[in-house]
């Protein structure tokens, strides 16, 4: 039936229970366990456009296996593989689509086509030390609608390693440093349909306030260096500060923006003769407060200074500040 999927930390698929349209999928999963593994396999419709009279249901699916493994040493907390074959159909357009947005149902282009996605996720912990890796790996292909027009190959990638430092005796504390990347497409001659190739990685329904820079630069093109401490004064309340450099991958590519319907309220454009890497660096302050029954309460504010990416669409590097409030009720 209508259920969310979150494995791992959300970095591939998440049920983004913070944004104002959370994701939930019609389809069917289950569970096989041994002593050693848990296996989860099944699969779902992740978006559906419709049906146009003269093209095709324009719908993306998924089918797919995740292997949690049990038996593991007292240093290795979680260990998941996961392989995911996600087919599209964009309708018919002139030609196969550079970027099919796997994240929303209003693809560009056309063409069927499918995206195998697969990775792991693992947890470290030894004494204060903790260690998280997130790794997905694509490859497939999209079937161009058009005689004459190349199809286009898929090959991405994405990394994900955080490494983090255990206060407990200090109001639970911990410190992190992070490292994200995930490849672009070089789209500098023409762009990946008439190359025939495209080495963006593809993301998914992944945690966007997790796996995005200030809720802006999502994944796709985006390389970030982040930072940060959290403190739990109480079991009921927490909060923290962090640091994030965030950049293009390439610089034969744009970057990607989170769409505005999932919670991106910052328009910033895209200019298309830049040159410099360099997206923004961030500076935030969150708090989160639990008061029982269902109710909590959150508070973020980022200050924002563009980097030299932006020289190509004004004379000046602009900065500014974005805050989230937000209260939650469950029940």
């Amino acid at each position: 039936g209508r259920q969310a999927i979150t494995y791992g930390e959300g970095f591939v698929v998440s049920k983004n229970d913070d944004l104002p349209m959370p994701y939930f999928f019609d389809g069917m999963m289950a569970r096989w366990s041994w002593d050693f593994m848990d296996l989860d396999f099944g699969g779902a419709k992740m978006a559906d456009a419709g049906f146009a009279l003269g093209s095709t249901d324009t719908e993306v699916v998924v089918y797919g296996a995740n292997f949690g493994f049990k038996t593991l040493p007292d240093v290795l907390k979680k260990f998941d593989v996961f392989v995911l074959d996600v087919q599209g159909d964009s309708g018919t357009g002139a030609a196969a689509s550079a970027t099919p947005n796997l994240a929303l149902p209003g693809f560009t282009g056309g063409g069927a086509w499918n995206i195998l996605t697969y990775g792991l996720y693992g947890k470290l912990d030894f004494a204060m030390v903790d260690l998280k890796l997130n790794a997905a790996f694509q490859s497939g292909k999209q079937k161009a609608t058009t005689a004459g027009v190349t199809d286009t190959t898929f090959s991405g990638n994405a990394f994900d390693v955080e490494l983090g430092v255990n206060f407990p005796e200090f109001m639970k504390g911990r410190f992190y440093v992070g490292y994200h990347m995930d490849s672009g497409a070089d789209t500098t001659t023409g762009g990946a349909v008439s190359t025939g190739t495209n080495a963006g990685y593809q993301p998914m329904f992944y945690d966007v306030n997790k796996y995005s820079v200030a809720n802006i630069w999502g994944m796709g093109n985006l390389t970030n260096i982040s930072l940060g401490l959290t403190l739990n004064p109480s079991e009921e309340s927490s909060f923290g500060i962090d640091a994030n450099l965030a950049s293009r991958t390439t610089d034969k590519s744009g970057a990607t923006l989170v769409p505005a319907q999932y919670g991106n309220a910052y328009a910033v454009g895209l200019p298309t003769t830049a040159t410099d890497k360099a997206l923004a660096t961030t500076v935030g302050l969150w708090a989160n407060h639990m008061y029982g029954h269902g109710l909590s309460s959150y508070v973020g504010v980022n200050y924002i200074m563009l980097g030299n990416y932006y020289k190509a669409v004004g004379a000046s590097i602009g900065s500014g500040i974005a805050a989230n409030l937000k209260a939650t009720y469950s029940f």
